[in-house]
């Protein structure tokens, strides 16, 4: 998916509203995550700096100004590194899909807007967003702060492996009831932070413990499918 690209004149300098996210792909194929108060100013830094070695920016990615810009990077972050494999804190990626990113970054929540040009709205920025960390109703944030136990962190357990333990504890004090279906992968997805792969393989960890098993087309249910017959 390619996104205009736009030019320097086009692009924010700053907003009161809060700052942004970026996603940058550069032409040798790696891409930057971010956030900056000052678009034009950051993004006019890379173009200058990195032109001399031949190295241009080719497809960029702006969010709309909003105050859990933190937040939000350290989210997208996060989703990079499951997608790179990397477990390091670098904010450069390989080997990774600029579209997938760019589809990620716009399930997030970036609270009130300001009107933005229409060729700066890029794939992924409608109006309705949610947050996986933020919850306070009337800001299209509707999911609430996880306890410590139900965050996928950074360390020896892979991310999937976490969210299998973490839907399996759910179950157990009965947030979904036996035969009934489970938050769908979409809502997994937003709620978490993480990517759909890491939410299906979770999902499939579960199906061979039998905790849960699948509908095509319909969703995820607790317990064993119904007896044929």
């Amino acid at each position: 998916m390619a996104v205009r690209q736009p030019t320097p004149g086009e692009l924010p300098r700053m907003s009161p509203l809060g700052s942004f996210i970026y996603v940058v792909h550069f032409n040798g194929g790696v891409i930057k995550v971010g956030f900056t108060a000052r678009p034009a100013r950051r993004i006019g830094q890379y173009r200058s700096s990195l032109s001399p070695f031949g190295i241009t920016i080719a497809d960029l990615w702006l969010s709309a100004p909003h105050k859990q810009a933190e937040d939000s990077e350290k989210l997208l972050l996060r989703f990079c590194r499951a997608q790179s494999g990397q477990d390091d804190r670098g904010e450069y990626f390989n080997g990774i899909d600029f579209a997938q990113v760019v589809a990620f970054a716009g399930t997030l929540a970036y609270g009130t807007r300001q009107a933005i040009p229409n060729d700066l709205a890029q794939p992924g920025t409608e109006r309705q967003r949610r947050d996986p960390l933020q919850g306070r109703q009337g800001e299209g944030r509707p999911y609430p702060v996880k306890p410590k136990s139900e965050r996928i962190n950074e360390g020896p357990v892979t991310p999937y492996r976490q969210l299998a333990e973490i839907l399996k504890a759910r179950i157990a004090r009965g947030d979904w009831a036996d035969g009934r279906p489970i938050a769908s992968e979409t809502r997994l997805v937003q709620e978490y932070g993480i990517a759909r792969t890491t939410v299906r393989r979770a999902l499939d960890v579960l199906v061979e413990e039998g905790v849960v098993w699948k509908v095509q087309g319909r969703g995820t249910y607790v317990g064993q499918p119904p007896a044929e017959g």
